[in-house]
């Protein structure tokens, strides 16, 4: 006996954009209203730092970390 399954709607995605973004040891930035998109922040390679929640989470090679629209950043 086979149940019957939901069928999942189609959901229309908007288009990603992609970049890549270098900077040395001295760069810093404060979005305290975040931004209006989802920012995917991912370390290829070096090392970050952000804060997050209140608490200051240290970013390796292959980390990456997820910001909401409107997170501070």
């Amino acid at each position: 006996m086979t149940a019957e399954r939901c069928i999942t709607p189609n959901v229309r995605a908007e288009p990603i954009v992609c970049g890549e973004f270098r900077s040395g040891a001295g760069y810093d930035n404060w979005r305290p209203r975040g931004s209006g998109d989802w920012l995917l922040i991912f370390t290829q390679g070096g090392r970050g730092r952000c804060v997050a929640g209140g608490a200051a989470h240290a970013l390796e090679p292959g980390d990456a970390l997820l910001y909401a629209p409107g997170a501070p950043q």
